[in-house]
């Protein structure tokens, strides 16, 4: 299994927690855990990417079903 198919199992709101809790410890512990933290950073703004790519496809198809008829 590949670290992408991993990511995949884990729910948008379990990486949010994850992020929350992880920039916590960067503010308490400091910045030995930032590459912690980017890690999870990098995840949700590619998770959020991907979201929003996918409604862009679904509203282009919607509209392109209305000129099918």
């Amino acid at each position: 299994m590949t670290a992408d198919s991993k990511d995949s199992s884990i729910s948008f709101y379990e990486l949010e927690q994850a992020y929350k809790i992880a920039a916590r410890i960067v503010a308490v512990f400091g910045d030995a855990y930032l590459p912690s933290f980017q890690r999870l950073h990098e995840e949700v703004q590619k998770r959020n990417k991907q979201q929003s790519l996918k409604s862009i496809a679904l509203d282009i198809a919607n509209k392109s079903r209305a000129f099918d008829n």
